[in-house]
């Protein structure tokens, strides 16, 4: 017969479900931290996937079509269902252009409802392909629209080959402006989430 002091057992029964109540709070604890990044990081992905998608469709709108009404830059922007800087297909029309930079800098939610990329940010830009610099407009102004980014912001860039009658320094004469291929470039991002 073994002598116990009483309560001993009840003791260590107590001290064996305080342990296993530890052990079943460390698993759940890690599974729900798993689960939360896992949710995060598909969040994220989604979001990708959306502002890719946005930013081609918003580029294409830009630079395939002349916008709706088509002769759009003439009206107010509340009278605009559509932006588009095109001439032609792929052709890009300085005055609509010039437009766009002014509404950008003034009435940037209104033109964010026009490029169809709903609470997203942008910034548009032409590019010499020649020196990667951005291009200028007849008015000696670097054609830009919208913010530029962070780097701290999750975006998406979109480029896509167009043809603006512009000055190229090292083949033109100063002042003289011939059509030349340049890269239309629109960046999106999401100005209200950082990843």
């Amino acid at each position: 017969m073994t002598l116990t002091k009483p309560g001993a057992k009840g003791q260590s029964m107590v001290i064996d479900l305080a342990f296993a109540v530890l052990i079943f709070l460390l698993i759940a604890g890690s599974i729900s931290w798993i689960w939360s990044n896992k949710a995060a990081e598909s969040e994220k992905l989604l979001y990708e996937n959306e502002i890719k998608t946005m930013s081609k469709r918003a580029l294409d709108l830009l630079t395939v079509s002349r916008g709706q009404p088509s002769d759009w830059e003439k009206f107010t922007i509340d009278n605009v269902v559509t932006i588009g800087l095109a001439r032609r297909s792929m052709v890009l029309d300085e005055t609509k252009i010039n437009q766009f930079m002014t509404w950008s800098g003034s009435q940037e939610e209104k033109v964010k409802q026009k490029l169809l990329i709903g609470a997203n940010k942008y910034y548009f830009r032409l590019i010499d392909p020649s020196t990667m610099e951005t291009v200028k407009n007849s008015s000696d102004t670097a054609i830009e629209a919208g913010t530029k980014p962070g780097e701290d912001k999750l975006q998406s860039t979109v480029r896509k080959a167009v043809v603006f009658t512009y000055n190229r320094p090292s083949e033109d004469s100063p002042g003289e402006r011939r059509p030349h291929e340049a890269i239309a470039e629109l960046t999106l991002y999401a100005d209200y989430r950082t990843w």
